[in-house]
């Protein structure tokens, strides 16, 4: 039922890859606000850099313009933020991070919120935060900020770089990892 739901909106917005993507490993997992579960989607981004941030955002936004993005420019305000998780719940994700500036702000609605996405640059989320991200993600579940049947997805943002070893990131909790600097339709295709 959950994937025909998603394979459904999918169809519509993206080129979905049905043999490898289902609800749990797809980044945005579509729809901001969905029609059968109402409940408002955030995605967190990672990123000191202002250019990569528009970037990522520019490139949610064409494939889910209800999805709301929060941004971290600084490692020490995303843990600030679970720690104000771990005491509010599903609450905290709206006041997690800032809204882009560049973005007309969207009214955050009643309905509950789900944390669908947190995309890092590898820097600040990488390879030796793999064990973190799993327990981070159990805490999220347990804490109602996503769901067991839909988990919050995680993608790393790196430069290519000779001293790179993507088979160190091979973990089922990581959704993708995405190299700098960004091609457009790459970025999307990877998001979705």
């Amino acid at each position: 039922m959950e994937y025909a739901r998603f394979a459904q909106v999918g169809a519509a917005k993206n080129k979905l890859d049905k043999g490898h993507r289902t609800p749990g490993n797809c980044p945005l997992a579509l729809q901001g606000i969905t029609e059968h579960n109402r409940t408002m989607r955030f995605v967190y981004v990672l990123e000191d850099d202002v250019k990569f941030q528009k970037e990522i955002v520019e490139a949610i936004q064409s494939l889910d313009d209800k999805i709301q993005i929060r941004l971290f420019g600084q490692l020490d305000l995303f843990v600030a933020w679970i720690k104000e998780m771990t005491h509010h719940g599903p609450k905290a994700i709206a006041m997690g991070g800032v809204s882009p500036s560049w973005l007309k702000p969207e009214p955050i609605v009643e309905e509950p919120h789900q944390l669908a996405t947190v995309i890092s640059k590898i820097e600040f989320l990488g390879v030796r935060q793999i064990s973190l991200l799993k327990k981070t993600r159990n805490q999220f579940v347990k804490k109602k900020i996503c769901t067991e049947a839909d988990p919050t997805s995680f993608v790393l943002t790196t430069f290519d770089d000779p001293d790179f070893k993507i088979k160190e990131l091979h973990d089922r909790i990581l959704s993708n990892v995405i190299y700098k600097p960004f091609d457009r339709l790459i970025l999307e295709q990877h998001l979705t």
